[in-house]
C-alpha cells in the first residue's frame, strides 16, 4: 500500500460495525527526528515557521548561547539540563526588562557539548555583557554573542540549518526538544491534516507498520483500504453518476 505522506511507522485501524464494509488503515507518521523520513519534514516546518517570523517587521537579533563545560558531569547532563537552564534565563531577561518572542534551535559543537542559537524579536537592547552574566547565572556559559540580524531571512536559514543534518549524528536525548519557539513567535502554526475518524467503526492504534498491519488483515480475508482510497472511489462514483 503506497502513502503519499510520512512514514507510516505506526497504523489507526478501522474495524467496520456494518458487514460487507472493507476495514480502514490509517497510516501515522511517528513525528521523531531518527525517523529518516519524518525528520526532514519537521525540519522543513520550522523553517517555514521562522522564516516567516523573520519576514514580519521589526527588530530582531541573532543570539548564541553556549555550554560551559566545567560546570558539567559529561555531554549527557549538559544536553538535559538545557531547558532547565533556559528557563531559567528566559525569566531571568523578562525580570531584567528584555522581554521579546523567540525561535530557539539546540545544536552540537564538532565535540558534541551543545549550544543554543536563538532568533529574538524585542524592543528593549541587551547588552552582550548583560546577556553573559544571565547566562552564567542560568547555569550557561558566559560566552554568548548577540548581533543585529540584519537580513533575517538569512539567519533563518542558518538557525535552522542543523535540523536538516542526520539527526542520528546528534547526541540529544530521547525526547528532547530540538527547536521551540515562544507562543507569540509570528508565523504560522504547527498543524498536521488528519481525518476524523468514521463513527461507524471501531478503532485501535496498533504500533507496527502500515503495511504490515494492512498485509496481516488481508491475510485473514478483509478487504483493506485507506482514506485516500477511499476518497478516489468516491470521487470516481461521483463522476460515474454524474
Amino acid at each position: 500500500m503506497g502513502y503519499e505522506q510520512g512514514c507510516a511507522r505506526w497504523a489507526m485501524v478501522g474495524w467496520p460495525m456494518v458487514a460487507g464494509e472493507p476495514v480502514i488503515v490509517c497510516p501515522f507518521k511517528c513525528n521523531s527526528w531518527r525517523c529518516e523520513r519524518c525528520a526532514p519534514n519537521k525540519a522543513r516546518r520550522w523553517f517555514n515557521i521562522a522564516l516567516s517570523g523573520a519576514r514580519v517587521p521589526g527588530r530582531i537579533r541573532f543570539i548564541t548561547i553556549t555550554t560551559d563545560t566545567s560546570k558539567e558531569g559529561g555531554q549527557y547532563e549538559a544536553w538535559i539540563g538545557q531547558g532547565t537552564r533556559w528557563n531559567r534565563l528566559r525569566s531571568s531577561l523578562k525580570s531584567a526588562g528584555y522581554t521579546g518572542e523567540y525561535l530557539r534551535v539546540l545544536e552540537a559543537t564538532k565535540a558534541g557539548w551543545p549550544h543554543i542559537h536563538l532568533l529574538w524579536r524585542g524592543a528593549a537592547y541587551i547588552p552582550q555583557r548583560r546577556l553573559s552574566e544571565l547566562a552564567d547565572k542560568a547555569g550557561f556559559g558566559r560566552i554568548c554573542h548577540i548581533k543585529r540580524a540584519d537580513g533575517a531571512e538569512g539567519y533563518a536559514r542558518y538557525v535552522c540549518k542543523y535540523l536538516f543534518k542526520a539527526a542520528d549524528s546528534t547526541p540529544v536525548p530521547f525526547g528532547y526538544r530540538r527547536a521551540c519557539k515562544s507562543a507569540n513567535w509570528p508565523g504560522p502554526e504547527w498543524r498536521d491534516d488528519a481525518t476524523a475518524p468514521d463513527p461507524y467503526y471501531r478503532w485501535d492504534i496498533m504500533r507496527w507498520h502500515a503495511d504490515t498491519v494492512a498485509a496481516g488483515i488481508a491475510a485473514d480475508g478483509y478487504t483493506v483500504t485507506t482514506p485516500r482510497q477511499q476518497r478516489r472511489d468516491m470521487e470516481r462514483g461521483a463522476r460515474d453518476a454524474g
